[in-house]
């Protein structure tokens, strides 16, 4: 054999038995995982939730695979992160290592665009503001209010298991950057926290009601966004919490519902109430006064109220009871000022409670989501929907959410349809309802707000605006969504 091949042969050998020469396999990761959701839509300059898992519970190390891609924050002692994206549209990867192998990794792909139906987060409050939950008792977050001027109202809420806060803050989404200006307002005349705010056609904000420590207010306030100040106002008939606010036509705001002060019976300390009352922003002097009218057919809290474009006012649903799991019921009534009476209409299909309800153009009201009776402290939410026909009084079912949602925001967006973002231990995911087809499509994913929903509006150039919580922390954040 020719020398120079059998040299050439025998390092080809060792070389294939040594491994020189050869691309080596990584090692096989020693632990599962994953990112979720691994692929996500952001604004540039916006911002957006995820969370990690490994398969033993360890706290995953993060970071982003590209210079300038973006930045990170973690939440201490936990694998939620919120992605911060740069001001410029681009693809960008955020990778979760494990801190105990290199190679168990998992990435999320991250799409920075400019607009175009996508979510970005702003500046979290100055102030750390609670939006604590427990299976069903959600009320403690502060409400948000878009004012005339496009600014944004942000009030009450409470500390981590703390008390009532009577802070309130103007969030400024017109000028600047994408995330926003934040400008101390306020105080409030009163601290509160499960309160409803309603914006007055003068340009006012009415709060009403909510708790202080364990009591229940009656009292009201005004805020003035010439004067940027609360004053307070006359007090409700009774306190009340868990209630609606309706404004009507003529400017006055109809109150219905909520729980009030009542004895102790083994289940709750409150009972829900049928009293109705009207407040008049323009008697006294502006400073406005309550007149009590006839009650509700059924004493309810956590119902929705809706005025219809006849004037009427459709209440559906909510809870009748003094055990907020099981006492959800369907029944539904319309208030009519004309015969100063309240009136059974049919049912919903579904019993719900903490559901949401929006006036179409075409007269028809949406009712969507909520949650369904249940004889333990887990509650189910709903994925259904149905609407209300003005002219029949009756409901009819109609497409479902992709995901069950209660305690969630829904806001009538500038071309008719409907948007349902988050909700009680939803998944985060916003849907749009599409009154021409009967069914709700996806809306993509709020920047980095899974939770409690709070309060939500439409910005004067089309942008949603809500406020809620991260899922698994207490802290509200603001999501915005760019049309």
């Amino acid at each position: 054999m020719n020398p120079k091949l059998f040299l050439v042969a025998a390092i080809t050998l060792l070389s294939f038995h040594c491994g020189g020469g050869g691309k080596q396999e990584p090692p096989p990761p020693l632990f599962k995982v994953s990112i979720s959701p691994p692929n996500a839509t952001v604004v540039a300059g916006g911002g957006v939730e995820f969370v990690g898992s490994a398969s033993d519970g360890a706290t995953l190390d993060w970071e982003i695979a590209q210079p300038n891609g973006g930045s990170v924050t973690t939440w201490q002692y936990s694998n939620s992160v919120v992605y911060q994206s740069p001001a410029l549209e681009g693809t960008f990867q955020l990778k979760a290592t494990h801190p105990k192998d290199p190679n168990s990794t998992a990435t999320a792909s991250i799409q920075v665009k400019a607009s175009g139906g996508v979510w970005g987060g702003v500046r979290g409050f100055p102030t750390f503001r609670d939006g604590y939950s427990d299976y069903w008792y959600t009320i403690t977050g502060p409400t948000l209010t878009v004012l005339a001027n496009g600014k944004c109202l942000i009030a009450g809420g409470s500390e981590f298991f703390g008390p009532a806060l009577a802070s309130a803050d103007l969030l400024d989404l017109q000028t600047g950057d994408r995330l926003g200006r934040y400008q101390a307002t306020g105080p409030m005349a009163q601290a509160r926290r499960g309160h409803v705010a309603t914006l007055l056609n003068d340009g006012r904000v009415l709060m009403t009601g909510g708790t202080s420590g364990s009591n229940i207010l009656a009292s009201t306030e005004l805020f003035n966004p010439q004067t940027s100040t609360f004053t307070a106002s006359g007090n409700m008939a009774i306190p009340r919490v868990g209630h609606q606010a309706t404004l009507l036509k003529d400017g006055r705001v109809l109150i219905t519902g909520g729980l009030s002060p009542g004895p102790w019976n083994g289940q709750s300390f409150n009972s829900p109430t049928a009293k109705v009352e009207v407040f008049d922003p323009s008697a006294d002097g502006g400073r406005g006064q309550f007149q009590t009218l006839s009650a509700l057919a059924t004493a309810r809290y956590w119902h929705s109220a809706t005025a219809l474009k006849d004037g009427r006012v459709l209440i559906t649903g909510g809870v009748n009871g003094p055990n907020a799991p099981t006492d959800v019921f369907s029944g539904a009534e319309i208030w009519d000022f004309n015969a100063q009476a309240s009136t059974a209409s049919a049912p919903l299909a579904h019993s719900r409670a903490r559901h949401n309800a929006v006036l179409l153009p075409s007269g028809k009201v949406l009712v969507a989501g909520g949650y369904i009776p249940s004889n333990t402290t887990t509650i189910s939410g709903l994925t259904s929907a149905e609407l209300f026909d003005p002219a029949t009084n009756q409901f009819q079912p109609t497409g479902g959410m992709s995901n069950p949602r209660y305690a969630f925001g829904m806001v009538l967006l500038p071309n008719g349809m409907a948007m349902a973002v988050a909700g009680g231990r939803a998944d985060g995911s916003a849907e749009i309802f599409d009154p021409a087809l009967g069914t709700f499509h996806s809306g993509g994913f709020p920047g980095g707000t899974w939770q409690t929903q709070r309060t939500i509006g439409l910005l004067p150039d089309g942008r949603v605006v809500f406020s809620g919580m991260p899922y698994n922390t207490v802290i509200s954040t603001v999501s915005v969504f760019y049309p």
